[in-house]
């Protein structure tokens, strides 16, 4: 079995012993470490995740928002024509770039009185739409029943809703949501090749369209996971050196845009990140792959 080296360390005796930092001191799940370290979800000052606090519409929004590689850089805050045409958010509020920028990106339309409702609480079909539309699945989820059953329709083919036993009008807590969200950044992408999608809802018609589901191997593979560099694999430690240890790959569907079955000896130098790693040990692992610098992001205590 994969152990999982990921503790919160803070007792004096132990500096010196290399550890990752992400965990919560209320709430220690997998999904929460994996959210904290990829800067998605990211908890409260005090270094809790307050798990069955509920989430509002905006809260929601900057999830997914994070997930799909939100940055202030990104946020088309300058865009032509960027006002948003709800009646209930201003330019000086908090989450106006997060909403600005996800409807941007098509993951939310609003309501048909012109308002988005910010502070509302999120539903769980209101939130499972905004994560399936972020993987691009929003044109088909439309085509296969819409809103709500078609969306649910895929998020259950991609098991993302498994074991989630809410109904669709309900409310949602934080701990629900991180492993939703866990599951969708593991998910493979499709994406358009024609045409936007925001285009192809605008024009309504009906017409064939292009597109590609990313569940391939190689760069032919792609989740919101690959589109932030950071790639999942099983890999062997083989040595260790200080904060550089050697590992080689025993299994990555995508690994910087190519694949590994075990056939290929491929080892790299990886940068453990305040891993705590054993040598001649397999781990399932999440690295972040930067100008052929290749750094540990997460170590996975089971497959996923």
């Amino acid at each position: 079995m994969k152990k999982l080296i990921c503790l919160l360390v803070i007792c004096a005796n132990l500096v010196g012993v290399a550890v990752n930092v992400s965990a919560y001191s209320d709430y220690d799940t997998e999904e929460t470490r994996f959210l904290r370290i990829m800067d998605i979800m990211n908890g409260y000052e005090d270094g809790i995740f307050k798990p069955y606090n509920v989430l509002t519409r905006s809260e929601a929004i900057r999830i997914v928002d994070d997930m799909m590689g939100f940055s202030d850089e990104t946020s088309y805050t300058e865009k032509e024509n960027s006002d948003l045409p709800f009646s209930d958010i201003s330019k000086d509020s908090w989450d106006w770039k997060y909403w600005n920028y996800a409807y941007c990106n098509s993951v939310i339309s609003g309501f048909e009185d012109g308002t988005a409702r910010p502070n509302d609480n999120v539903t769980y079909a209101q939130f499972v739409k905004m994560l399936v539309t972020s993987i691009g699945y929003d044109f088909y989820s439309e085509a296969v029943g819409g809103y709500p059953n078609g969306y649910f329709k895929y998020a259950e083919n991609f098991n993302i809703t498994d074991d989630i036993n809410l109904n669709y009008d309900d409310t949602i807590t934080r701990a629900s949501a991180a492993l939703l969200a866990q599951r969708t950044m593991n998910t493979p992408i499709m994406e358009f090749i024609s045409k936007p999608i925001s285009t192809i809802l605008s024009e309504q018609k009906s017409e064939f369209v292009e597109s590609k589901i990313y569940n391939g191997t190689g760069a032919d593979y792609r989740t919101l996971l690959t589109k932030k560099k950071c790639y999942n694999a099983d890999v062997i430690i083989e040595s260790i050196s200080g904060d550089i240890t050697t590992a080689k790959i025993v299994n990555a569907r995508n690994f910087c845009d190519k694949e590994y079955n075990g056939t290929e000896n491929y080892s790299f130098e990886l940068n453990t990140n305040g891993y705590e790693l054993s040598e001649n040990e397999k781990y399932n692992v999440v690295v972040e792959c930067v100008d052929n610098n290749y750094i540990l992001k997460f170590v996975y205590e089971s497959d996923i």
